[in-house]
């Protein structure tokens, strides 16, 4: 499949402890690793996987560690969940 690219522009969205820069965070995620998947294999190497990964997320963000270390975060979180 092709190559897909989805700028989301965090920059501005945190701006106090009443928003729900959180919330977003966590919809773009569960939004990310439904479309990716992960790989998943619980019976080591010689088995088959129980689930396979069809594609990569790469998070960045130009000026701010925080954000992008806050957007990983999430996206394994999410993949934990499922």
């Amino acid at each position: 499949e092709s190559e897909k690219y989805k700028e989301k522009k965090l920059r501005g969205e945190h701006v106090g402890p009443t928003d729900d820069f959180d919330a977003k965070l966590c919809g773009l995620a569960a939004e990310l690793v439904s479309k990716t998947g992960f790989f998943h294999a619980c019976r080591g190497i010689s088995n088959d996987p129980q689930r396979m990964q069809q594609g990569v997320v790469r998070a960045n963000c130009v000026d701010c560690l925080d954000r992008t270390n806050a957007l990983q975060f999430r996206l394994g979180y999410e993949a934990l969940k499922q």
